[in-house]
C-alpha cells in the first residue's frame, strides 16, 4: 500500500459523505423555496386586497362620472331655458338684470363641471 488505497469500504464512506452533503443541500433549497413561496403568497394577498379597493374605488368614479353626466346635462337644458327667457323678456328692463345674474350662476356653475 505505497499509495492510498481506495477500498470498498473508504469508497463507500465517501459516497455516504457525498450523499448527507447533497441530501443537507436540497433540505436547504426546499427551506428557500418555502421561503419564497410564502413571500409570494403574502404579496399576492395583498395584491388580492389593493384589487379590490380599486375595483371600489373604480365603481365609485363611475358613479361620480354618472351623476356629472346627469349635472351636465341640468345645466346645459337651465341655459337654454334661460337664454329663451332672455329674448322674450329683452324689452322688460326689471328682468334683465336677474337673467344677467342668473347666467352668471350659470357660467360658474358650468365652469365647475367642465363645461366652459
Amino acid at each position: 500500500m505505497t499509495k492510498q488505497e481506495i477500498t470498498l469500504e473508504s469508497l463507500a464512506q465517501s459516497i455516504e459523505h457525498l450523499a448527507q452533503m447533497v441530501g443537507k443541500g436540497f433540505a436547504n433549497i426546499d427551506n428557500r423555496f418555502d421561503a419564497i413561496e410564502a413571500r409570494l403568497d403574502a404579496i399576492e394577498t395583498r395584491l388580492d386586497a389593493v384589487e379590490a379597493r380599486l375595483d371600489a374605488v373604480e365603481a365609485r368614479l363611475q358613479t361620480l362620472e354618472d351623476d356629472m353626466r346627469y349635472v351636465r346635462q341640468d345645466v346645459q337644458i337651465l341655459r337654454r331655458d334661460i337664454e329663451r327667457l332672455q329674448r322674450q323678456t329683452d324689452d322688460h328692463s326689471g328682468y334683465a338684470k336677474e337673467i344677467d345674474h342668473l347666467m352668471e350662476r350659470i357660467k360658474k356653475v358650468e365652469e365647475k363641471v367642465g363645461l366652459a
